[in-house]
């Protein structure tokens, strides 16, 4: 978004200077001010986490109150996650057109994680919430059926 701003104004009356007399010193013309262009580039964030039981239905309001999260997240970043004790799912949310590349179970060494993960595309609130600014998100989804008993740590790669 771009904004501009302009300000018009009257002219000014003449004042008298210091003897009483009219002065046309410092006397304001009519006319008007323009600023420069001012750009706004609103920016996203990822959102990411875990729980226990099962995997509520994926919405905005739900991904938008995941724990964690990120803004503006870029091509070949990468965000871990400790997926800790007792957890049953983990949520990974990007939005589009990011997706993810890679997932890492980095206990084992597992780079093949991302196929455990069934993905949707979720329309997601902008902050105000509600049905404003909906914009397409990916998804990530990751349900195990029982919980973890021990941490897991994972990291997600950013493409």
């Amino acid at each position: 978004v771009s904004f501009k701003a302009v300000a018009d104004y009257k002219e000014g009356p003449i004042k008298n200077n210091n003897l009483g007399q009219p002065s046309p010193d410092g006397h304001i013309t009519a006319g008007s001010v323009t600023s420069s262009n001012y750009n706004i580039t609103g920016q996203r964030n990822l959102f990411y986490g875990t729980g226990v039981g099962a995997c509520p239905e994926i919405t905005s309001d739900f991904v938008r109150g995941l724990n964690n999260k990120k803004l503006n997240p870029t091509a070949n970043s990468t965000i871990n996650l400790t997926i800790t004790t007792g957890s049953q799912y983990v949520v990974f949310a990007l939005p589009s057109p990011r997706k993810l590349t890679q997932v890492t179970y980095l206990d084992l060494g597992d780079k093949t994680m991302l196929n455990s993960f069934t993905n949707s595309t979720v329309q997601v609130a902008d902050a105000r919430g509600g049905s404003n600014g909906l914009k397409d998100y990916t998804v990530y989804v990751y349900e195990m059926s029982t919980p973890v008993a021990a941490n897991m740590n994972f990291e997600f790669k950013i493409g």
